[in-house]
């Protein structure tokens, strides 16, 4: 099956039962809100502590996007989905395995986020002793101001770069991360060392395709979000309420989105989603 075919199938199936489909999606995101508060709480705590007291939420948050994984591969397949479902990862047969599957996806995370954080710190650390500090409406005009400026203005580059590196190198783990998830449910006779093998093997091999599909699956909601920035520009009364607009609109549109990945992966896996045709494209 191409892309475009897969796309089309997951937001025809999303209609039905797409209640019970966005309740899981809804339990996902607030799943995801301790992550989200602790790193808030600890932005300015010190680096072991701001690390390591996020990482039981992190762990949290991956095993229950494994439940919407397991949930949204049932439907995909034309089998009975239940709300209960989401839990599946805490079960005896799944959690094992699960479970070292989100340990090593945030090894591999830190391992990747590594240079970039190191990038980011070297930047902040050059900005800082540039003794520069931006003012609203102040211009620089002497030549020891000027200075400052100019190793100011190398840090943040500096920063941008490591920003940048970031999201280039979290995309390439995600992308080959891809398979492993849906691998651990489809194939529940292999070990976790299996899966790692083979799922790594082959989210290399379909990186480009996997990337290139996220890219699309997601590019028509992204549009709305310069349109809330610049209707916030104009208009800072209309901006917070485009926002929740939007908001709800991605939950809406979640289903299609985690569907349409159930169906990538079940066509690299040699499988194919309930209710679409048996000739295999490219």
């Amino acid at each position: 099956m191409t892309g475009k075919q897969i796309r089309s199938w997951a937001w025809n199936r999303a209609g039905e039962g797409r209640g019970l489909l966005i309740a899981v999606t809804i339990t996902d995101l607030a799943a995801g809100l301790p992550l989200t508060i602790a790193k808030r709480l600890l932005t300015t705590a010190s680096w072991p502590v701001r690390e390591l007291v996020p990482i039981p939420f992190f762990l949290l948050r991956t095993l229950m996007q494994m439940g919407v994984i397991f949930v949204m591969l049932r439907a995909a397949q034309g089998q009975e989905v239940r709300y209960g479902q989401i839990a599946a990862p805490f079960r005896r047969e799944w959690w094992k395995k699960a479970l070292l599957l989100a340990a090593a996806y945030l090894v591999a995370t830190a391992l990747a986020q590594l240079g970039p954080n190191l990038l980011a710190i070297k930047a902040q650390e050059r900005m800082s002793a540039s003794g520069y500090f931006p003012i609203p409406g102040w211009t620089p005009t002497t030549q020891e101001d000027l200075a400052e400026l100019a190793i100011y203005q190398k840090g943040q580059r500096l920063l941008g770069l490591s920003r940048g590196l970031g999201v280039l190198l979290g995309l390439v783990v995600t992308g080959v991360w891809f398979p492993m998830e849906y691998m651990l449910f489809l194939n529940p006779e292999k070990r976790a060392g299996q899966i790692f093998r083979e799922g790594i093997s082959l989210g290399l091999r379909s990186l480009g395709r996997i990337l290139v599909f996220q890219l699309w699956l997601v590019l028509p909601f992204l549009l709305p979000v310069f349109l809330v920035l610049l209707a916030n520009e104009a208009a800072s009364g209309w901006g917070p309420f485009l926002l929740i607009l939007w908001l709800g609109v991605l939950v809406w549109a979640t289903p299609y989105i985690d569907l349409a990945r159930a169906g990538l992966a079940l066509n690299l896996l040699g499988k194919r989603p309930k209710g679409t045709g048996k000739k295999k494209g490219t």
